[in-house]
């Protein structure tokens, strides 16, 4: 069985980014997939300290005694991560971002041990526009980062959703979101 963590990096447990963890989820399981989703609110997780420890221990110890720990192993057991973020001040919640900074652990003084992992994005702002937004920002960060890990597959979506459960009523993003499930679930057996 193949694992997938799904990031929902909002703090509102019913919101838009909630539901669309949601739906990934239940596309993972009707392919008999593992899958588990991550809420990032419900967990400690302390900004990096760039410090350097992880990259001179080589193996995924940082200093830092908090919920990112146990989930390191989550992590590099994975063969996929799906971000899924609101925007939030024009770029990802401070949620995810915290959690994108600390996987910063996975650079060792051998290489990226998060490469050819399949990684890919979902982002929901709440104006009609990507850059208006900030949505932009994300697509750039998550970009950025997808390509710093050298992930095999990436691929991020957006769409419009303003107060919680919008989303339900965007019927082309919904749209979206089920062909992305589609693709991921295909990349994942063709590497399998």
């Amino acid at each position: 069985m193949t694992q997938i963590l799904i990031i929902n990096g909002s703090p509102r447990l019913k919101g838009n980014s909630a539901y669309i963890s949601k739906l990934l989820k239940q596309g993972f399981d009707e392919a008999n997939f593992t899958s588990k989703i991550l809420v990032l609110d419900k967990l400690s997780i302390n900004p990096c300290k760039a410090c350097d420890s992880c990259i001179r221990s080589g193996n995924l110890k940082c200093i830092q005694k908090d919920d990112m720990l146990p989930l390191y192993s989550d992590i590099q057991d994975s063969s996929c991560i799906i971000f899924v973020s609101p925007i939030y001040w024009f770029s990802v919640s401070a949620q995810t971002k915290l959690f994108m900074d600390r996987l910063y652990a996975f650079h060792t003084k051998e290489g990226f041990k998060l490469s050819e992992k399949i990684m890919a994005g979902i982002l929901v702002y709440g104006d009609e526009d990507v850059v208006q937004s900030g949505g932009i920002n994300a697509v750039r960060s998550m970009q950025d980062t997808f390509s710093y890990c050298k992930a095999r597959f990436k691929k991020i979506i957006f769409g419009t959703a303003m107060d919680p459960e919008d989303v339900k009523q965007n019927y082309q993003f919904i749209d979206r979101v089920g062909k992305f499930n589609e693709e991921l679930i295909a990349e994942i057996k063709s590497s399998s």
